[in-house]
């Protein structure tokens, strides 16, 4: 396979990490949105991507690959690098197949694979007998990779559905139609499937996820590179001396530098006396002292300080990291004595040259977007606009609610204030439930 002879030797991190999203993913997504891959040859795809990302090379056996594939393909805000599974992804796009099969059965595809496959059923209740590869491959993604519940299906327990079917359906407003709960506009995507449905529910990745403050280091005001290089050090993959000896690789573990202690990130990074210099010339010292005397360890620093201190300071502490890295490098490979002064003054160039990028960066024009017109309800009916808003820092969340007749003529209005946390979706369901049970409605029987 192509990828296979693809070197990242003269890319950065973070230019891999573009090379990896963009590039492969998009080379078998035709083939996966068609046919279920095997897991075989999913796994030798990310085996030869995660090769590409650490810089390995696989031909020479020669590299270390600082996480496998399973941890990589975590989300970002959970301590991943959000890269793809690919044997899930092709679920995903398959279960697209599948959506317009259930939701648009009056479509000629859907009519013929109804014909052919499940004449007296519907696409969720069809059942393995056929094999036409294309048809096996769509129903995949019917079911998870246990032969479990399909997607599709309605979930809760049974004393909620049995409440919801009792409420009285208007059959003038429509016919019911499929929907996907996972999505706001009810219709089903890719991005959903594969994220809080398989991700979450089909391959258990519970137990790969690793807590802290991944959504603060990811919206950092530094490069790209740098983020990564953070990442690197907090999950430890950073290749300092001591990191290198547990990889089975020979060498000193005594920093290059000060040539007193043995080097990890805590002591590269923060604690080595020739970096003290660094930090105190850069006047950052003080800023991170009491975050450095109460740290456990390095990624506990690292996440104090996004907790603790301004974006402006954390942003110029984490480029002084990189640059205190790139220092110690140079001693190592180049034999180079860089001053502090270089050290703290590169820093300071390459956050200032990056910002002024940014800054020149020529706005777009934002597309006008007509605001949604009110519709009136049919003849007799009223229609009730409701909406939500959570106070988080409160712990409890608002309801509104707003009456009118099929002429648009106000009727009633009211708000309510809820003690207690639930997500925006959960809370507007309430709302409706208080809409219908309670006071709202007894209110208007007396108007």
């Amino acid at each position: 396979m192509q990828i296979a002879l693809w070197s990242g030797k003269h890319l950065s991190m973070a230019g891999r990490e573009v090379l990896v999203t963009a590039v492969p993913r998009a080379i078998p997504a035709y083939c996966m949105s068609t046919f279920l891959i095997p897991i075989s040859l999913a796994e030798e795809i990310q085996r030869m991507i995660n090769s590409l990302w650490w810089g390995c090379n696989r031909g020479e056996g020669r590299g270390i690959k600082w996480l496998s594939w399973d941890r990589l393909a975590v989300r970002k805000e959970f301590g991943g690098m959000g890269f793809r599974h690919f044997f899930g992804f092709s679920l995903a796009m398959l279960a697209k197949q599948g959506w317009k099969l259930a939701s648009d059965p009056d479509a000629i595809i859907s009519r013929v694979f109804k014909a052919r496959y499940y004449p007296q059923g519907v696409f969720l209740e069809a059942s393995f007998g056929h094999i036409q590869t294309m048809w096996r491959s769509i129903q995949a993604s019917q079911v998870d990779s246990n032969g479990r519940e399909s997607a599709f299906e309605i979930r809760g327990c049974q004393r909620d559905i049995d409440e919801v079917f009792k409420i009285p359906i208007c059959k003038e407003l429509g016919e019911d139609h499929v929907i996907w709960k996972l999505s706001k506009d009810d219709c089903f995507s890719v991005k959903s499937a594969y994220y809080f449905y398989l991700m979450e529910s089909v391959f258990e990745s519970s137990h790969l996820k690793v807590a802290g403050r991944w959504k603060d280091l990811w919206k950092l005001q530094v490069p790209n590179k740098v983020k990564v290089f953070i990442w690197r050090a907090v999950r430890g993959c950073l290749p300092t001396r001591l990191r290198l000896q547990t990889k089975g690789v020979v060498c000193t573990g005594i920093c290059p530098l000060c040539l007193n202690n043995l080097e990890n990130e805590w002591h590269c990074l923060v604690a080595c006396p020739s970096n003290l210099v660094c930090w105190k010339l850069a006047g950052f010292w003080n800023v991170i002292r009491v975050q450095v005397d109460s740290a456990d360890s390095f990624d506990d620093l690292i996440f104090r300080l996004l907790a603790r201190i301004s974006k402006a300071k954390i942003s110029q502490v984490v480029m002084l990291m990189w640059v205190l890295w790139w220092r110690s490098n140079g001693k190592v490979w180049e034999d180079a004595d860089r001053s502090p002064s270089v050290t703290v003054r590169r820093a300071t160039n390459c956050l200032t040259d990056w910002g002024k990028c940014h800054r020149r960066r020529v706005s777009m024009p934002q597309r006008q977007i007509s605001p949604p017109q009110w519709v009136k309800p049919p003849l007799v009916f009223a229609k009730c606009n409701l909406d939500a808003a959570v106070f988080g820092n409160q712990r409890r969340f608002g309801l509104g609610m707003c009456l009118r007749d099929s002429l648009g003529r106000f009727i009633i209005a009211k708000s309510v204030l809820v003690e207690g946390m639930l997500q925006p979706v959960e809370a507007e369901a309430l709302g409706y439930q208080y809409v219908f049970f309670n006071q709202i409605v007894k209110l208007w029987l007396i108007v």
